[in-house]
């Protein structure tokens, strides 16, 4: 059966299932089973357990297609992180898979002033260690693999800060930090780009390409919601981590451009819906 696989389908998982469905049928593998799919299209398995090897395996038996990983860090077991991943990559390396996709963050990234695809990674952080090993280990395996590494996820349902300003908290740094961010629908482009682009390159770096000060995107999202305007408790780690992505040059690679090319247009409308 020629169809795509996505292990992980949260929330970005989700929106991707719905792109992919114009090339095919959607195979899926979550921890619980995926509402839009058939129960012969959907694998409720979590990564860990001693019996998802053999179902896997059976779900991918007579597939031919591209397969996108979108595991967060958060979704492999504490501890025993490398060894499911292994598992996992023994598994696809035996089916027939057309490329790998791999849903990454641009948290790998070490933080200087322009981070482009190509930029030093660097794994000082536990989640952009996790990231990386997941790249690696994909990229072990003998099949074509392309790392799509995303900048924040926004969109419906999903407003960055909404919570911590509702609630009156204040905000890690002193707010002059960039905030790198995506709208789900365009990383969902992003990634079936790579998969069906035939020159893709293996490594792009996928924003918005508009980085934000964290103080004028809380500013704006505080004056939106009615509620305080945004405290930050001047704590050093965000500005450590402090990076502006320059994504221009994947777009162009992919053959796409962003339908939102700014979380800040974008905001009103999120939060009129949110709201609703």
């Amino acid at each position: 059966m020629t169809a795509n696989l996505i292990v992980g389908c949260g929330f970005l998982g989700a929106v991707l299932l719905r792109r992919l469905r114009s090339h095919g049928p959607v195979l899926a593998v979550t921890r619980t089973r995926h509402p839009e799919l058939a129960a012969d299209h959907s694998l409720a398995c979590a990564l860990e357990s001693a019996e998802f090897p053999h179902k896997l395996a059976a779900l991918l038996h007579d597939f031919r297609g591209a397969v996108f990983v979108t595991l967060p860090p958060s979704g492999l077991p504490r501890g025993a992180e490398g060894a499911t991943m292994m598992r996992l990559c023994a598994v696809l390396e035996s089916a027939d898979i057309t490329r790998i996709v791999v849903a990454s963050s641009s948290a790998v990234y070490a933080a200087v002033d322009a981070v482009q695809a190509d930029s030093p990674t660097a794994a000082g952080e536990p989640r952009a260690r996790t990231l990386l090993d997941i790249e690696a280990a994909l990229c072990a395996t003998a099949h074509e693999v392309r790392n799509v590494r995303l900048g924040g996820l926004y969109g419906p349902s999903r407003i960055i800060g909404r919570e911590q300003l509702a609630r009156g908290e204040s905000l890690p740094g002193d707010g002059t930090e960039w905030l790198n961010l995506v709208h789900v629908e365009d990383a969902a482009r992003a990634l079936v780009a790579a998969a069906y682009a035939p020159q893709a390159p293996s490594y792009t770096l996928i924003t918005d390409d508009q980085p934000v000060q964290r103080a004028a995107y809380y500013a704006r999202l505080a004056a939106l919601l009615g509620a305080a305007p945004p405290r930050f408790d001047g704590s050093p780690r965000r500005a450590r981590a402090s990076r502006r992505c320059e994504s221009a040059a994947s777009w162009r690679a992919l053959g796409l451009a962003p339908l939102y090319p700014s979380v800040m247009q974008a905001l009103d409308e999120l939060v009129r819906a949110d709201s609703a």
